[in-house]
């Protein structure tokens, strides 16, 4: 059995998340390609039953969003075409696909299929400026990680013909469109859109009535995501927060005529947030104590029932249709793999074979465990934490795994871990906590962290080492995280955490610069340190790493994507220029041209691979063999 490896990242299959229509469940599939170094995506198809393999219908180059037909054999799929991205429609059964239409410069999703209409409704970008010419800034967000400058650059919501592909806008006012569907009688349209001003960092509900007229329901949110009809039309499910900042989104249910909101329990989406109503309530990928699963929540009392939930891991995303559930799932050393359930979630069997080469590799023992940890205001609490590790007996060298957010929770998905199995095949342990600030634990949990970034959840961490550390499961210990996780091994640097070594992807380093260069940072820095600048001055400066980046005598690597508009890689560039002068431990930086703050999991493949081989080798070269203890 081979060692799991870096080059196991060009094997690895990303399932996207199924579209269901009648004759089964429609997915992409993106894999790495060596050869031209690039992600290539294709189109797959499965039957309804489960019972014939799934079947690949485009070329791997072939596909970036799909949506399936609800009642005939046919799929629409976006492919880049020379002068943008055009929408196709190909035929289950078989054939050439054909190109249907472009829309503005280039089509960005697929969001719903009328078929007594014969419509798609697509979501469009139209370009005002060219790319090379001044961007006169008058509104913020200005600039988008992934996206560079967007100044000038707008994505509309139009609807195309599936027979001539003839086409119109729908909505092109200021303001991007996220999210649209028709009701079920194809009578009305309710869409998400930025606001618009000079600040369009919140997301809007609208809806066109049957006369035409276009009208604003809910209007106390600040983020919204997910949109879903009641089978009878007269309301709709959304996942939302009235939070100006906050990651968490929680379901919501609105009522159509009156326009008000009400929350639906305290029911917590997870990402993506996959909403299906039904007739017997409302389907929900739920973030819930660490776990993501399919739940069905009754909409008037908010009870929940649990309809699908691997035996471990998560359920990454799922799509519910007339054959039943889809889901797609994946654990520590599985997956992601595609299973197919009843519509009750029985009969659950795994379709097809991706990621079956997972099984050649040595497996990783995979437990959830829980901690008694102080919870920062001088009493204790539980919390839940996934310890990965190695066949055998310990001690082993420990990774704190700290992950991003800090309003998100540790998951599943393999591109973001490719350094999981390789260091576990080196004998490593790994340790993710879901630590106070974490997602998936309820509002309160969650916004304790404001204004306490590091202090409140490191000494968690320091608690948690110590008790496996009793079991004789820890030696030497590293920490590493990306984003709010690269911040928070930062900290680990300049808070007392003995540490062996240390690597910080693109953190959140300086919280007054963050502040002002991130594409977000404008609103979620004051929502994370408790207030505007210089308000809550003692806060942004108290919590930010550089300020005492000349402290640090851990060996430290920065790792960074050059085009990263989230966490600007003026962060790396302060740490990395501070450790470098007072010289107090070795310290390296590599910089990834053109890398967004993705840079790692949907970067070019050399750079990805490049970028796991430098954190793997890091760690190794300065901590196996160390001795440093908590």
């Amino acid at each position: 059995m081979p060692p799991a490896s870096i080059d196991d990242l060009y094997l690895h299959e990303i399932i996207g998340t199924p579209s269901a229509g009648q004759s089964g469940f429609s997915f992409t599939v993106t894999q790495a390609n060596r050869d031209d170094d690039a992600n290539r995506t294709a189109a797959w198809h499965c039957d309804a039953s489960g019972s014939v393999q799934p079947r690949r219908l485009t070329d791997p180059a072939g596909a970036t969003a799909v949506l399936q037909h609800p009642i005939t054999p046919r799929l629409a799929f976006l492919r880049a075409v020379e002068d943008g991205t055009a929408l196709h429609l190909i035929d289950l059964g078989g054939g050439e696909a054909c190109k249907l239409a472009m829309v503005g410069d280039r089509i960005t999703g697929i969001l719903d299929w009328d078929p007594e209409a014969g419509r798609l409704l697509v979501t469009a970008q139209v370009r005002e400026r060219d790319d090379q010419a001044p961007a006169v800034v008058e509104s913020v967000p200005f600039k988008l990680d992934g996206l560079g400058i967007v100044v000038g650059k707008r994505i509309g919501l139009a609807e195309v013909d599936e027979g001539s592909g003839e086409w119109r806008w729908l909505v092109q006012t200021p303001g991007d469109v996220r999210e649209a569907r028709w009701s079920p009688d194809r009578s009305r349209l309710a869409w998400m859109q930025d606001a618009s001003g000079s600040q369009r960092q919140r997301i809007g509900l609208w809806m066109r009535d049957p006369d035409g007229r276009a009208r604003r329901l809910a209007e106390e949110f600040a983020s919204m995501r997910e949109l879903a009809w009641s089978p009878d039309g007269r309301q709709l499910a959304i996942g939302g927060n009235t939070v100006e900042g906050s990651s968490q989104s929680f379901l919501y249910v609105v009522d159509v005529d009156s326009g008000e909101a009400r929350a639906v329990g305290e029911v917590e989406l997870a990402i993506p947030g996959c909403l299906a109503w039904r007739d017997d309530g409302i389907l929900v990928l739920e973030a819930k104590d660490g776990m993501q699963r399919v739940v069905r929540i009754a909409p008037d009392s908010a009870r929940r029932e649990l309809v699908f939930a691997p035996a471990s891991g998560h359920v990454m995303s799922f799509a519910h249709g007339p054959a039943g559930l889809a889901c797609v799932v994946a654990d520590a050393s599985s997956g992601p793999s595609l299973w197919l359930a009843d519509h009750d979630g029985g009969n659950a069997r795994e379709v097809g074979s991706f990621n079956a080469w997972r099984r050649d590799r040595p497996s990783i023992r995979q437990e959830m465990r829980r901690f008694e940890v102080p919870d920062g205001r001088g009493g204790s609490e539980r919390i839940d934490g996934w310890l990965l590790r190695p066949e055998g007996a310990g001690p082993w060298p420990l990774l704190l795994d700290m992950h991003g957010g800090p309003q998100s929770h540790v998951t599943f998905d393999p591109e973001t871990h490719v350094h999981w199995p390789a260091l576990a095949s080196r004998g490593w342990a790994i340790l993710a906590l879901n630590s106070v600030g974490s997602s998936s634990y309820g509002r309160a949990f969650a916004e304790r962290l404001v204004g306490h970034w590091g202090e409140y959840d490191l000494p968690q961490y320091a608690a948690a080492i110590e008790a496996l550390r009793a079991e004789g499961l820890v030696g030497s210990v590293a920490a590493f995280g990306h984003s709010y996780g690269g911040f928070l091994s930062g900290w680990a640097l300049v808070g007392g955490l003995p540490l062996a070594a240390a690597a910080i992807s693109a953190g959140v380093l300086d919280q007054r610069s963050h502040t002002g260069t991130s594409d977000t940072g404008y609103y979620v820095g004051p929502y994370a340190m408790g207030g505007d600048y210089p308000a809550a001055a003692e806060t942004y400066e108290r919590l930010s790493v550089v300020r005492r980046a000349h402290e640090v005598r851990t060996p430290t690597l920065l790792l960074q994507g050059l085009d990263d508009d989230r966490c600007p890689v003026g962060q790396s560039e302060q740490m990395y220029s501070q450790m470098l002068r007072a010289g107090n431990a070795p310290v390296r930086m590599v910089l990834f041209p053109g890398g967004s703050h993705h840079v790692s999991s949907t970067g070019r493949p050399s750079h990805r691979e490049v970028w796991y081989r430098e954190l793997v080798d890091w760690l190794q070269q300065h901590t196996v063999g160390k001795g440093h203890e908590v």
